[in-house]
């Protein structure tokens, strides 16, 4: 065997790995933000989309990050655990992240032309149409799901 001078960079997969920690705790303390909110009552239907939307720029740059070549490898080295796997870590949170996006999608008020109702006019003022905490129920389920994959 050669040495390795070419082929991957050891500066690659430090700050991809890098990245793809941080976005998961970022994703993971807007999901619990939301779910908390949600659970002590009303929240804004524009926050959820909001919300929907980081969500999937994430999920985005995840596929992004785990497909970088010897991620899987240097995330065993660097965590000193030769069992992790972090694709199938990845692949975990990207089907949670996707759930709660579906749900999101599925539940939030829409015309009959997929146009969102998420706000309205009220005395010349943009107001946020409102969830209650009883309508989100199912999305907090999903918001633990999604947070119980993000260690």
């Amino acid at each position: 065997m050669a040495f390795p001078a070419t082929g991957g960079s050891v500066e690659q997969l430090s700050s991809a790995l890098n990245e793809a920690r941080a976005l998961a705790r970022k994703v993971k303390l807007e999901s619990q933000s939301l779910r908390d909110q949600s659970a002590a009552g009303d929240v804004g239907a524009r926050g959820i989309v909001l919300y929907m939307d980081d969500l999937q720029r994430a999920n985005d740059r995840f596929e992004v990050l785990r497909q970088v070549p010897g991620i899987v490898q240097y995330a065993r080295d660097q965590y000193d655990n030769q069992s992790i796997d972090i694709g199938a870590e990845f692949l975990s949170m990207q089907g949670a992240i996707v759930n709660t996006i579906g749900w999101i999608n599925t539940n939030i008020p829409k015309d009959v032309s997929d146009w969102l109702l998420v706000e309205s006019i009220v005395a010349n003022r943009l107001t946020s149409r409102m969830l209650t905490s009883a309508q989100t129920a199912a999305l907090r389920t999903e918001l633990d799901a999604l947070i119980a994959t993000i260690d």
